[in-house]
Formats: C-alpha cells, structure tokens, sequence
C-alpha cells in the first residue's frame, strides 16, 4: 500500500428552493391580512428572500411585494369586504423556487 492521501471536502452549488408549505392565513381586518408560512422542506440552500402576490379574486388585479426574509407577512392596504388569493415562493442565491398553491 502507499502513502495516504489527505480528504477534501467539496460542496456542491446551490439550486432552486423547493414549495414552500403551510400557507395560511391567521388574521386580518378591514384593510389587511396577516399571512404565515414554513420555509420549503428541500431548501437546497439558504433561502435569502420570500416573495409574495396577491390578486383580487374577482378581477385579477395582480400585486407583488419583494424581499421579505420573515416566514410571515402583513399584506395592508386592501380593500374592505373583497375576495383575495395569495402566492408565496422562495429563494436561494439560484433563483426562485416554485409559487405556492394560491390560497
């Protein structure tokens, strides 16, 4: 046998996140609702941002809200008595992962 060779240690890149999960709502009033989520099961990586739309059920206004790191989110400034559905999905330094089902 010959001389060992020392180990290396090699990580492989970061990829899409996968779904995130347990979309649901836990509050809301007259202008607002308050949203909750579990970051994906597969994250492959660092999730570094969420980003979620909303939509007026009826009409398809469609808005987007950037950027936020929290695994919960207040979307204000909606309209009283209206029907919204919202999406959330994550991201890794390689991009976004897939919406969620529309809730």
């Amino acid at each position: 046998t010959g001389p060992t060779s020392d180990n290396r240690t090699q990580q492989t890149e970061q990829a899409e996140p996968g779904v995130v999960s347990d979309l649901m709502p836990y509050g809301s009033d007259v202008d607002q609702i308050n949203m909750t989520w579990n970051q994906p099961s597969i994250p492959n990586g660092i999730i570094i941002m969420y980003e979620i739309h909303y939509t007026i059920y009826d009409n398809g206004v469609f808005m987007m809200i950037n950027g936020t790191t929290n695994t919960e989110h207040t979307i204000s400034g909606l309209l009283p008595n209206t029907s919204y559905t919202v999406g959330v999905r994550a991201y890794t330094i390689a991009g976004p992962g897939e919406w969620t089902d529309e809730t």
